[in-house]
């Protein structure tokens, strides 16, 4: 029997007599249908069936409503042969039937060694007939591998003679392409442009060979992008050789199956199967009105155009992409389940075929690299609808959908990858996938910026790559982008030490990063501190340098002194007298630690020589003789005129010429030192 439809009548179980109350807003058609006639048949004049068998479970002196479905025979043809056609048990023919047989609106091309035009199960389905090899339009070869395959695609229904074909409605357009037993691959390009240019929506080619030919998949090419759909018969060498046209991508390449529903031992195999269909001692149309049985994935391939034919005949909007994905999806998956190297993703089944149908897709909201929820709607009435949403990476997480809204949950996706959401039903119909790429929310990340300083020209830091980074400044913005490596560099201009910076990054979602506030680093040394010369007997030294820095006095890597700059960059430092001719380093440390250049002092000798000690003179004492500071220069004076001048040598002794003096002369003896630092002596003359 056939599947059930719409009904009008509900059956009723009561826990004891039925309800007169209860029975008062049906129609009661049939109140005997067991001995103690406790079940009633009702008939329903308003709402949905389902509503009244809701409401009526709800009752308690009722133990069970349901629907009194209706169902019908599944059809049965009067071909006298249609029993030993055991391929339509197998793919469910008589209950694809109850649907659609076809329609002439769908002409399948049977391109192959023509067929017998008048045979009494064919005759009626020929449309168009053409012979490459003799150009005939009205004439063609009469085929015996083509008859056969022309009966098993469309084969006369009901018409009391051989069998039937799987689609006995549709039409038929036959081309021969076969010169003997071969033909060449530019007669049967020759068919597919013929097959096109005729309005052929569906083209069987049980034919092939290992052969690649560019030319010929051009021309497959051509007649899939005008929207029909190409089957061909897989090979019947028993080995996993691509074999062409079965191989080309767009073409649905069919290995056989046996009566056992198992493989077929003659039948090519390998990962180019698309599906499989019965191939093996199969009834058909022979010339001379004749009927027969012959094997191969040529009688496979026929199979699976039949199956398009019906598909297309009872859904005609479909493309030829759907019809396709309807034929693959609508298969029992024989072997390892899913796509298998032998029966593909599984042996047709028109009764799924039929029963399937295409959903379509569901309206789904943006979602973001923040979400946890894809959300959307359906735009079909779905009972039952099973959200599925497939990840980039093939990961599935599903949910169901609630008066036509749906929510799925899964993890956090990255941004700009690809989510894939589709609906199913519960008999197995599905809708083609909604793409939709998940929308980058997630600010970019500034995971770096670099020291900027008063020294450097630009800034530098990691971010997301391809961001733009935005440098905020006292004299303008400045930007620039996050390379491929995740650094960035954008020169700004020269900034004073202490000068905020705002620093951020923007994506190309236009998200925008947390602002960070960057403070420009003194990496400038301190000018040299200016100060007074220091001498010999200073202990106190004074000076200016920058504000708050510190200044140190060395003398090689000793510390004499130090002690900070006050606000207006003045300081004073107390070291120990040093000795003439030492050189002091002075040098200013800020407060980033920048230290100036040294400022180099040798301390200047600003005591006198030790007073000259000058020995007896006498008025007749031609040398004045003495000690005093070793080198000092000797002046001799006399009153105010200088009578000797001499040198102290290295002990500091000297002896100075002079001329007799007087008794009672007073001289002065000075002695000088290199820098004129001076100190004297007075003596008298004597006797």
């Amino acid at each position: 029997m056939n599947q059930s439809i719409e009904t009008d009548q509900i059956l009723i179980r009561f826990k004891e007599n039925p309800d007169k109350n209860t029975l008062s807003n049906y129609e009661v058609v049939d109140s005997s249908l067991n001995k103690d006639e406790k079940v009633v048949a009702v008939k329903v004049s308003s709402k949905d069936i389902n509503e009244h068998v809701q409401e009526l479970n709800k009752k308690g002196n009722i133990i069970n409503a349901e629907p009194d479905y209706i169902v019908k025979r599944s059809y049965l043809p009067n071909d006298p042969h249609i029993s030993k056609q055991w391929h339509h048990n197998i793919l469910g023919s008589s209950v694809a039937w109850e649907k659609t047989m076809g329609m002439k609106e769908v002409i399948v091309a049977v391109i192959d060694d023509g067929i017998e035009l008048n045979h009494s199960d064919l005759k009626d389905q020929i449309v168009f007939p053409y012979d490459v090899i003799t150009q005939s339009r009205s004439e063609i070869n009469q085929g015996k591998h083509g008859t056969h395959v022309a009966g098993i695609i469309a084969a006369s229904i009901n018409n009391q003679f051989g069998g039937s074909g799987v689609a006995p409605k549709t039409k038929i357009m036959p081309i021969n392409v076969f010169n003997g037993e071969y033909a060449y691959t530019s007669d049967i390009i020759k068919g597919i442009h013929y097959a096109l240019e005729n309005g052929a929506k569906i083209i069987n080619l049980s034919l092939g060979m290992p052969s690649y030919s560019k030319e010929l998949e051009e021309a497959i090419q051509n007649a899939y992008q005008k929207g029909l759909v190409i089957i061909a018969a897989a090979g019947n060498e028993s080995n996993s050789q691509f074999y062409y046209p079965a191989a080309y991508k767009e073409v649905i390449s069919v290995s056989a199956t046996n009566e056992q529903d198992q493989f077929a031992s003659f039948s090519n195999f390998g990962s180019h199967i698309d599906v499989s269909a019965p191939g093996y001692n199969i009834l058909s149309t022979l010339p001379n009105n004749q009927l027969g049985y012959m094997s191969g994935t040529s009688m496979a391939s026929p199979m699976v155009a039949g199956a398009a034919a019906l598909i297309w005949a009872l859904e005609p909007h479909l493309t030829n992409l759907d019809v396709a994905k309807r034929i693959i999806t609508a298969v029992d998956d024989l072997g390892t389940p899913g796509k298998d190297l032998y029966y593909g993703y599984g042996r047709i089944n028109l009764e799924k075929a039929l029963t399937l149908r295409l959903l379509r897709q569901p309206i789904v909201d943006s979602v973001s690299d923040q979400d946890i929820v894809v959300k959307g709607k359906l735009l079909d009435n779905i009972e039952e609808g099973n959200i599925l949403v497939q990840t980039e990476i093939g990961k599935v997480y599903s949910g169901i959908a609630n008066g036509g809204v749906f929510q799925v949950r899964l993890p956090k996706q990255s941004s700009n990858s690809k989510l894939s959401i589709i609906v199913r039903d519960h008999i197995g119909n599905v809708s083609e996938p909604t793409i939709i790429t998940v929308l980058d929310k997630t600010p970019p990340p500034l995971s770096k910026v670099n020291e900027v300083n008063d020294k450097l020209a630009y800034v530098t830091g990691k971010s997301e790559v391809g961001a733009t980074i935005s440098i905020e400044t006292a004299n303008g913005i400045y930007y620039g982008a996050v390379k491929e490596d995740g650094t960035y560099k954008v020169k700004i201009p020269l900034q004073k030490a202490g000068t905020r910076l705002i620093v951020s990054a923007k994506d190309g979602a236009g998200n925008s990063s947390k602002l960070i506030e960057v403070i420009v680093a003194d990496r400038t040394a301190p000018s040299k501190p200016k100060l007074t010369k220091i001498s010999n007997k200073d202990t106190l030294i004074m000076g200016k340098a920058e504000p708050g820095s510190m200044v140190v006095i060395k003398r090689g890597k000793v510390i004499v002194g130090k002690s900070f700059s006050n606000k207006s960059g003045k300081f004073e430092i107390k070291i120990k007298k040093q000795i003439a001719g030492t050189k002091l380093s002075i040098t200013v440390k800020d407060l980033s630690n920048n230290e100036s250049s040294p400022l180099i002092i040798t301390v200047i000798d600003k005591i006198p020589p030790t007073k000259p000690k000058v020995y007896s003179v006498k008025s007749t004492s031609l040398v004045v003789k003495g000690k005093t500071e070793p080198f000092a220069k000797i002046s001799i004076l006399l009153g105010g005129e200088k009578i000797g001048i001499g040198k102290a040598n290295s002990k500091g002794d000297f002896t100075v010429k002079i001329k007799k003096q007087i008794k009672g002369s007073s001289l002065k003896v000075i002695a000088s030192d290199s820098r004129n630092n001076k100190s004297y002596s007075t003596i008298q003359v004597k006797e």
